[in-house]
């Protein structure tokens, strides 16, 4: 049975274009889904993430989102990485991006917003010119993107750990002023300031 890839208008609906599948490709993106899935399972929650692998000519798009809500607790998060696989005939390159949102709006409305751009790096694998004499080695390029999405993962993760760690002693000491711009300590007696304000008012 013949298999077609169809390219959707998200503005307007209806089919930009149609024409038949690349099968080479189509084995690959197989094998990239089931390792994103199987990543995805063994390092998330799998009720609040999940992976898709997209296909277009020579190139294949993997997607992982998640979102976790705890609105009773104040707090919500969210993940978004993006990572672009070119199959090359001399081997696939892989770039990526990382979106990470946190928020706390308890008594407040604190945020994290962070997006890391991933460079490219291309894996040792040599795909030739035909992409169906390719699909043998379907499972090597799915593991080598796989574990390349892990690394960067672990590696923003690293930086987020040392700078919740550091981030009262640089980030927000930075933030707050030593003094008032007019040079001297504040009183926060609070009679005295209610005295203060009383006097102001007269």
């Amino acid at each position: 049975m013949p298999r077609f890839s169809l390219s959707r208008q998200v503005v307007g609906g209806g089919v930009a274009a149609a024409g038949p599948m690349d099968l080479g490709c189509e084995a690959l993106r197989l094998a990239l889904q089931d390792a994103a899935a199987q990543h995805v399972e063994a390092k998330y929650a799998p009720s609040t993430t999940a992976a898709a692998v997209y296909a277009a000519p020579s190139e294949l798009t993997l997607v992982i989102s998640g979102e976790k809500l705890n609105l009773r607790n104040f707090w919500s998060g969210q993940f978004l990485s993006t990572w672009v696989v070119k199959l090359a005939p001399e081997g696939p390159s892989v770039t990526g991006e990382i979106k990470v949102r946190a928020h706390y709006f308890e008594e407040g409305n604190v945020q994290l917003q962070t997006k890391k751009a991933v460079p490219a790096i291309t894996l040792p694998l040599a795909l030739g010119d035909d992409l169906a004499s390719s699909a043998s080695l379907a499972g090597e390029l799915a593991s080598g993107v796989v574990a390349h999405v892990a690394s960067a993962e672990r590696a923003l993760q690293e930086g987020l750990e040392e700078m919740y760690a550091t981030m009262t002693e640089e980030t927000f000491k930075a933030m707050r002023r030593v003094m008032p711009v007019h040079r001297n300590k504040m009183n926060w007696n609070v009679n005295e300031v209610k005295l203060n304000a009383n006097l102001t008012k007269k």
